[in-house]
């Protein structure tokens, strides 16, 4: 008698680019996992360090589908993982990051019991790698809530990390999956989409470790930390739009669609307190290019007074010192600063 395959119920897919030495701490977690019937889909984005290839052919898992490609970029490399995905639920898994060997089945098993949520994320702790490759605690990320909804992805902060997220892959289709506009928050763009199709929701425990790299990713530019919030600012643009009228600008537009890109005072505010630390900092021409961000979006406070006080610091340290002080307080801190994509840029 033959026997029946067993189908899969969660396919976790990731896109790696170099960190060869994270290699074997990210799939320890995922090939120790307590769900039994589950694969995993890497691609590796074209990574330059060929250590990275020498690593990932060492492995002989039955579970394990490692997929090399040209580089493309982090939303190339997880869409082509999707795409040769068989599970019911997808789990995003990022370079370098680490998932309790408990994550699949609990993510799993709550996305079984509650039929209206579309995605589950988690509590994660948050670690810290220094360009030297030294790891700090970096503290954890616990919220509290209940069930969410479109409104809490229209806010500045996003609920999710990215990395922890299990979604239902027939809802990831339906919301039309990633966009290629979306070079960065493209998981933002995506919960926003998938928001009309269900809610959302956090299992209160610790079952993902993610790693903000110093040296790499998003945090490692601030010009793509910039980049970051100005799409993520149109992903809510689009948001508002798709509620108007069914649609969004990239769905009519494609690439063209940042032309309808509104300006932005959060967006603003952002630039303008990075210009007030490369201040204070003497990285006076740092804040000068940072300050041609602030002709496209719209004012805010923190932007007219880094404005105001960029020529005044270039000739007064008494001036300095005032900015020094004034980024201390908690209003113009940004604790956003060393935070990172779950990916690696590629």
């Amino acid at each position: 008698m033959i026997g029946r395959a067993v189908s899969i119920k969660v396919s976790v897919v990731c896109a790696w680019y170099n960190r060869p030495q994270y290699i074997k701490d990210t799939l320890k977690g995922l090939l120790s996992q307590t769900l039994e019937n589950y694969e995993v889909i890497l691609v590796n984005d074209g990574s330059p360090d060929a250590s990275v290839e020498q690593i990932l052919s060492t492995y002989s898992d039955t579970r394990l589908t490692v997929i090399h490609q040209k580089n493309g970029g982090f939303v190339s490399a997880i869409k082509k993982a999707i795409s040769q995905s068989k599970g019911e639920y997808i789990a995003i898994q990022g370079a370098g990051d680490v998932s309790d060997t408990r994550r699949l089945e609990l993510q799993s098993q709550y996305l079984d019991h509650n039929d209206d949520v579309v995605a589950v994320g988690s509590w994660v702790k948050k670690t810290f790698v220094s360009s030297f490759g030294d790891e700090t605690d970096d503290g954890a990320i616990r919220l509290n809530k209940g069930k969410m909804d479109r409104a809490d992805f229209m806010k500045r902060s996003n609920p999710f990390t990215h990395g922890e997220v299990m979604f239902r892959a027939s809802i990831y289709h339906q919301a039309g999956g990633y966009r290629d506009l979306f070079k960065h928050a493209q998981d933002r763009d995506l919960w926003l989409r998938m928001s009309f199709h269900g809610k959302f929701s956090i299992i209160p425990q610790e079952l993902y470790i993610r790693r903000s790299f110093e040296a790499d990713g998003v945090s490692a530019d601030i010009r793509k930390l910039i980049l970051q919030k100005k799409l993520s600012a149109f992903a809510r643009q689009c948001a508002k739009m798709r509620e108007r009228v069914g649609h969004d600008h990239v769905d009519k537009h494609g690439h063209h669609a940042m032309f309808y890109y509104e300006r932005n005072s959060d967006v603003s505010s952002y630039v303008g307190r990075s210009i007030l630390k490369c201040i204070a900092k003497q990285r006076l021409d740092d804040a000068r290019r940072l300050k041609q961000e602030l002709h496209y979006e719209r004012h805010s406070l923190e932007s007219v007074l880094a404005q105001v006080a960029l020529p005044l610091c270039a000739n007064s340290n008494v001036a300095l010192t005032l900015v020094s002080k004034l980024i201390s307080l908690k209003k113009f801190s940004d604790t956003n600063i060393k935070k990172a994509d779950s990916g690696p840029e590629a």
